[in-house]
């Protein structure tokens, strides 16, 4: 039986995108929030003390207009300063994180790595990179139905990335689940046409498929055992050699 070998434990590499905001970053939008809402309010006010008549009206909502647009340019120029500032020092912090886990698991302390990915969570839940990295921890501990729920966790979280359903399908693969990892990596290729890793690693499953379709034949017909016994050979042939471990 082929093991698809091709993990993709490149976590820490995952789109920029898809960073979350955190600590600092978040208080600043939630008080560029408050002074909008503030500003919106200050508006409402204003208008209610104008006069009732048809032209005052039609002042009162050219003012607001452009005091609500001045507001919106405002929030607009806090966001800018917040990802000026706030985000690359936090983007830093993380960046370590993912570097000392990653050192981990490639020394084989996948124990400590999960751990160190756990008490970062704990900080940052929905960081995607930390998260990958849990569970690449959690497959090289020996917890795969854990790995599946948090690579499962991504693909329905972060779509868009390809590397969660690769690791997955191979973790189905491993577990003999071959529809379903066929069925994931055909995910990733959605999401990266030019995933090369998910595109191997989805030749391997057919081919295997194939194998099992080709014992298939055999067992309901023995006279075409000479054309497939060849085509089996091959197959053992390729997994025995280069893919098994």
């Amino acid at each position: 039986m082929p093991v698809l070998g091709h993990f993709d434990d490149h976590g820490s590499q995952l789109p920029a995108r898809c960073k979350p905001l955190h600590g600092l970053a978040l208080q600043a939008l939630v008080l560029g929030g408050i002074v909008l809402l503030a500003e919106q309010q200050r508006i409402g006010r204003e208008q209610a003390q104008q006069a009732p008549g048809p032209w005052g009206r039609r002042r009162t909502a050219g003012t607001a207009g452009q005091q609500q647009e001045q507001a919106l340019r405002l929030f607009a120029c806090l966001l800018q300063w917040l990802a000026l500032t706030a985000l690359p020092g936090a983007g830093r912090a993380q960046a370590d994180d993912h570097a000392d886990i990653s050192a981990l698991l490639q020394s084989g302390q996948a124990a400590q790595a999960l751990t160190l990915a756990e008490q970062r969570l704990t900080e940052h839940p929905r960081d995607p990179q930390l998260r990958f990295l849990r569970a690449l921890a959690q497959t090289d501990a020996g917890e795969p139905e854990r790995a599946i729920a948090s690579f499962t966790e991504l693909t329905q979280e972060f779509p868009e990335l390809p590397e969660p359903y690769n690791n997955l399908a191979v973790l189905y693969a491993r577990q003999n689940q071959w529809d379903q990892a066929r069925a994931t990596l055909e995910m990733a290729l959605r999401a990266n046409p030019g995933y090369a890793t998910a595109q191997e690693n989805l030749g391997d499953i057919y081919v295997w498929l194939a194998s099992q379709a080709y014992s298939k034949a055999m067992q309901l017909d023995a006279n075409s055992a000479a054309s497939v016994r060849p085509k089996l050979a091959l197959i053992r042939e390729l997994f025995g050699t280069d893919r098994a471990r």
